[in-house]
């Protein structure tokens, strides 16, 4: 480092780019970092001792993500050459940046402020002024490299995990066909926003990318227009929360998809991580919309977390059960091809048995195509933590495992 700025190793610039672990968003930062680093006249290595700069992208979103982080840091830290430097960014860094300086004194640079790369590598050419990725697959397939299968192996295995599953008595759900924005050769990702303008209260995610900032809609559209000129057939809208986009610019989901949707062409629109809040906002003018172009809907994810109506409040989720009720079934008879995943949290403090079964109730009376199960667990600075009546470990287990075997052919374990 001279003043501030990374120069290399006796003015030569190596930089290893290796993605960890991560959603979709983590992926089109990481794939971005490749333009970004080539203009600025870097070189590029898969080999951890043969790089002057190591960058590492990272997940905090729960325990097992963060600890999966902290192993796949710990094989970098070791392989990598000592008078190289460490950068790690992804949301562990804005989450938990105390346990990343303790352990690898490296520079910790989270979503809320990627500008700052500029700075470390003293950059001509800003992160700002870079376009998006948009076929993710193909770069992120380059620092995935970077870790072999031994590595792959020690960052996956967790003795919780393997407890967990044995105690389940090995229940899987049936395979669920999902295409995936990463998938090759058939996925076009655009992420429409960074940010979330929401104030959930167990999450931590929020500290990490900052406000909402929604992308302007004639740069989407003109991302759009690529996918469908490179006969993309599946066409991700990612974000945050993407039912989010425009609050902060003076638009909505529903004038963006009624842009997009104007489009001819074969192509199918994904939707991951709407907040059911304005899908129940929205939701008539986008099953209407969705009804007009219905081979063009293929699937969306709406995180309902809990059919308790109490335990939505103290979640500050701002809407009701009832509401996301009636307005998913509504979606469900106008649509029903399209896919709706979930995600549920049990055990978040103060969960009572029956709020548990009101959550089981709920995904009776609504039909998803997979719902994912979270353990609730405490993260840094959240506003849960505050809450008094926190449930044991042994409970949420109990209920995650009850879930799994309500749900066998749709419920999967996210610990």
């Amino acid at each position: 480092m001279v003043g501030g700025k990374y120069t290399g190793v006796n003015g030569m610039k190596t930089v290893c780019i290796a993605y960890g672990n991560g959603c979709s968003r983590s992926r089109m930062f990481a794939a971005k970092l490749f333009p970004y680093l080539k203009a600025n006249d870097w070189s590029f290595t898969q080999d951890f001792k043969k790089a002057d700069l190591v960058l590492v992208s990272t997940c905090g979103v729960n325990h097992r993500a963060e600890k999966k982080s902290l192993r796949l840091l710990s094989i970098v830290d070791r392989k990598r050459k000592r008078d190289s430097r460490l950068v790690i960014t992804g949301c562990l860094a804005g989450i938990n940046e105390k346990i990343l300086i303790d352990k690898f004194d490296p520079i910790v640079i989270a979503p809320i402020v990627s500008e700052k790369l500029d700075d470390v590598i003293d950059a001509k050419v800003k992160l700002s002024e870079i376009e998006d990725v948009n076929i993710i697959h193909r770069v992120i397939s380059k620092s995935q490299k970077c870790f072999n299968l031994v590595d792959r192996v020690i960052s996956e295995f967790e003795l919780s995990r393997v407890f967990f599953n044995r105690t389940l008595g090995y229940i899987k759900p049936k395979k669920i066909m999902r295409i995936r924005e990463n998938d090759k050769e058939s996925a076009f990702t655009i992420q429409i926003s960074n940010g979330c303008p929401g104030e959930c209260a167990y999450c931590a995610i929020k500290f990490a990318v900052g406000p909402l900032v929604s992308k302007p809609m004639e740069t989407i559209l003109a991302e759009f227009d690529a996918g469908l000129k490179g006969k993309y057939r599946n066409i991700f809208l990612i974000g945050t929360d993407v039912g989010a986009y425009g609050v902060d610019i003076g638009t909505d989901i529903t004038k963006l998809l009624r842009n997009l949707l104007s489009h001819e062409g074969e192509y199918v629109l994904h939707f991951p991580e709407f907040h059911p809040r304005w899908f129940i906002q929205h939701h008539e003018d986008l099953i209407d919309l969705f009804m007009s172009a219905k081979k063009k809907i293929g699937s969306t994810i709406l995180p309902i977390q809990s059919g308790s109506e109490r335990i939505l409040e103290l979640m500050r989720r701002e809407h009701t059960a009832a509401e996301a009720k009636e307005c998913i079934l509504n979606l469900r008879r106008a649509l029903p091809q399209i896919r709706i995943y979930t995600h549920v949290l049990v055990g978040f403090p103060g969960e009572s048995e029956q709020d548990f079964n009101d959550t089981i109730q709920f995904l009776k009376e609504v039909p998803f195509d997979e719902i994912a199960v979270y353990k609730y667990e405490a993260r840094p600075n959240v506003e849960s933590e505050q809450l008094p009546e926190k449930i044991a470990e042994k409970t949420k287990h109990s209920r995650a495992c009850r879930l799994l075997k309500e749900f066998p052919d749709t419920a999967k374990v996210a610990l």
